[in-house]
């Protein structure tokens, strides 16, 4: 009996840990972004500590500049073509059902993709 206890405050450790791990790579990944956010929104000459004050000067550039807004739609373009591509390519491997939408037909459909994908068999 001891035994069971001791793997499940191990696996409690484990799973403390785990989420530790975990939130520990969200905060290195996400804090740099959330700061820089909060920094573009500085009214000083550079977005830099200490904070001067709220503007929306940074942003008033950005659409300025004509040729960072084309790049902008043309990657808008190219993702919106890109996401056409691959969900016709899905929607292609989806069984044809005259009772759309029901949830047996998407699990056969899951089942499907899962079936005919090179990545999963």
């Amino acid at each position: 009996m001891a035994e069971v206890g001791a793997g499940m405050t191990s696996r409690r450790l484990g799973n403390w840990l785990g989420l530790a791990y975990a939130l520990t790579v969200f905060a290195f990944i996400f804090l740099p972004v959330a700061v820089l956010v909060l920094y573009s929104f500085q009214g000083g000459r550079l977005p830099v500590p200490p904070f001067d004050g709220p503007s929306l000067k940074w942003y008033g550039q950005i659409f300025a500049d004509r040729k960072l807004m084309s790049a902008l739609v043309g990657s808008r373009e190219f993702a919106g073509r890109r996401g056409d591509i691959v969900g016709g390519r899905l929607r292609s491997r989806l069984p044809r059902s005259s009772r759309a939408g029901q949830a047996a037909d998407s699990r056969r459909g899951i089942d499907a993709i899962r079936h005919n994908c090179p990545s999963h068999g």
